[in-house]
């Protein structure tokens, strides 16, 4: 009877160590998994910036002054929107900033400039949006902002 206990014993443990592993490798896999996804959604936002970049090019060239010109634009747009929407399915958005204050955990100021007719703090420019997912910061938007 005792030698049946033992060997009880030794199952149990054996099968409490098989399920820690299972747990830890589902918890691994589920880890993997999250990385994969932060690493599409920072590249679909890439993806935006690039078109955004481009536009902006294109405008700044004043490239943009024939129909020709405004039908790719357009085109591109599409694009964009496509990206946009994959980023809405997933629960990803622009991160917002009321009365372009600063929210200090979701920025990074890459610059400042004085101005006596706003506070300080406040956004002047968002040089790189910022996106997040619920609570979680996906990518910190980079602004200028006032400092008198």
């Amino acid at each position: 009877m005792k030698q049946i206990h033992i060997e009880l014993e030794e199952i149990i443990l054996t099968d409490k160590k098989i399920i820690l592993e299972q747990k830890n490798r589902i918890e691994k896999l589920e880890q993997e998994k999250l990385e994969l996804f932060r690493t599409l959604i920072n590249d679909i936002i890439s993806l935006i910036d690039a078109h955004d970049n481009a536009v902006a090019t294109i405008k700044e060239k004043e490239w943009d002054n024939n129909e020709i010109s405004n039908k790719i634009i357009g085109r591109f747009a599409t694009i964009k929107s496509k990206a946009v929407n994959l980023l809405t399915k997933n629960n990803v958005e622009k991160i917002s900033f009321p009365e372009n204050k600063l929210i200090i955990e979701f920025c990074k100021t890459v610059d400042t400039e004085p101005d006596s007719n706003l506070a300080n703090n406040t956004i002047i420019s968002i040089e790189k949006e910022g996106y997040i997912r619920g609570d979680e910061l996906i990518r910190e938007a980079e602004v200028i902002i006032v400092k008198n």
